[in-house]
This record gives C-alpha cells, structure tokens and sequence, in this order.
C-alpha cells in the first residue's frame, strides 16, 4: 500500500511537471506571436501615420499623425526609417503647426545621419518666422545633447534678442546641449 502512494505520488508529479512545461511552452509561444503581430501592427500604423502627415484633411489631423509618428520612432527607430525624409520635408510645410510637429518628432526617431538633421533643425532655427517652431527646433536640437552644440551661437542670439520669460525654453535647451546646470 505504502508503495502504492509513493508510485502515485511520484506519477502526479510527472503529469504536474509536464503540464507546466507544456503551460511555459504555449506561453513563450502566445507571446512571441503577439510580439510579431504587435510589430507587424506598428508598421501598419506606420504607413497611415504616414500618409495622414503628408495629406491630412486639418493640421490638427497631420500633427497628431507626426506625433504619433515621434511616439512609434521613439520606442522603434527601425519603425520610424520611411518617416525621416517625410518629417524633413515637413520642416518646409506652410502651416507652422505641422512644422513644429515636425521638428520636435524629427529628434525622437533617431534619424541614421543625425549631423544632417542637426544643421536642419539649426537652420530651421534660424530662419523659420514662427516662433513655435523655433521652440520646437531648440527642443528637438536638446534632444541630441551635446552632439548639437553647434546650435549654441544660435541659441545665445535668439536668447539675447528675447525678454526672460520668453527666452525661457531656448535657455533650457542651451543647457541640455551644453550639459550645464541652471545657475540660482
């Protein structure tokens, strides 16, 4: 009899053993298949984010478009690659609003040659008449941190040309760039 339960006992071990491997399995396999249908997913979000900053009906449409299009790239660069010379073009767009979108979200993606979208967002920067997308190209040059310190002369210009309290997000950006603590 004695023998008989520890058969037993020694039995449900291996069954309880072998279901919560095989449970381990499947779920390794649940999870991987999300993972790939997740990712396939993101590009095709991706593609509409896409085509609804290029040809939006509002600008409120396509800057949501590009925002999300900095949200994907942010956490997924390799996402993000068809949407770099799209964000660059967008820099360009006669609603300032969009060219905002568009320099902030450009940082965020991890653009491949982030030298050329550094001189871009300086001469964005410099140029653009819009002083929100001239915000938005100093926090996007932030971004970067010290591998945007060309964009320092830039930003101690408009600074200087700026009362304090709307100097304010250019300072903070020459700070994230130069690596220097505010002063108190």
């Amino acid at each position: 009899m004695v023998i008989a339960k520890k058969s037993a006992k020694k039995s449900a071990k291996k069954t309880a053993t072998k279901i919560i491997t095989n449970s381990v399995y499947i779920f390794l396999i649940w999870v991987t298949t999300n993972l790939y249908l997740q990712a396939e997913s993101k590009e095709a979000q991706m593609s509409r984010f896409l085509d609804e900053a290029k040809s939006g009906k509002s600008s409120k449409e396509r800057v949501a478009a590009i925002n999300q299009i900095g949200n994907i790239g942010s956490l997924q660069a390799t996402l993000a690659e068809p949407a770099i010379p799209v964000l660059m073009y967008l820099l360009n767009d006669k609603d300032d609003k969009v060219r905002a979108a568009s320099a902030h979200n450009l940082a965020k993606v991890y653009p491949p040659n982030k030298q050329e979208t550094i001189q871009k967002l300086i001469q964005v920067l410099k140029n653009d008449p819009a002083k929100n997308v001239k915000i938005a190209s100093a926090e996007g040059l932030a971004l970067y941190g010290a591998d945007a310190k060309e964009a320092i002369p830039v930003l101690k210009e408009i600074i200087s040309k700026e009362d304090k309290k709307k100097a304010k997000p250019f300072k903070m950006a020459m700070q994230q760039i130069s690596g220097k603590k505010k002063k108190k």
